[in-house]
């Protein structure tokens, strides 16, 4: 009864995911051999014009620098203002997120901790924008 799997959550799969991206972009290329480097340059469709290793290795870094920029589709420069309103347990605090080179509010998080607890909600960017109007924020200013 397959179809009655249920899926995981967002929570529950956020380790994995960022376990496999920083997989991805830092393989452990200090420790491949000639053949593995030659390998991997081969299945990216490059040349292999060397058998020292260490240029074999940063040809393979080379090409994972270029694979995770092409896999990028955005990159933001923001600026976060945290306003907390408590510490301790619990504690609690907004960040927003402001975009230089929109100047514009991108949103933001609300965060809630407790002792060895914690969760985030996103807050749109008008919630930022209403939350900097109150709390006297203005970044354009200066």
């Amino acid at each position: 009864m397959e179809g009655n799997k249920k899926e995981k959550n967002c929570e529950q799969r956020i380790d994995k995911q960022m376990k496999d991206r920083f997989g991805q972009f830092f393989p452990d290329v200090s420790s491949w051999s000639v053949l593995k480097c030659a390998r991997y340059l081969k299945s990216e469709g490059r040349r292999i014009e060397t058998a020292n290793l260490e240029e074999l290795r940063e040809e393979v870094m080379e090409v994972i620098r270029e694979r995770a920029w092409e896999s990028l589709l955005s990159l933001e420069k923001l600026r976060t203002y945290k306003l907390c309103l408590s510490w301790g347990g619990p504690a609690d605090y907004f960040e927003l997120d402001w975009c230089e080179e929109s100047k514009c509010w991108n949103g933001g998080r609300y965060i809630f901790q407790d002792w060895f607890d914690g969760a985030t909600r996103s807050i749109s960017a008008e919630q930022a924008e209403q939350l900097a109007e109150l709390f006297g924020i203005y970044p354009e200013a200066g």
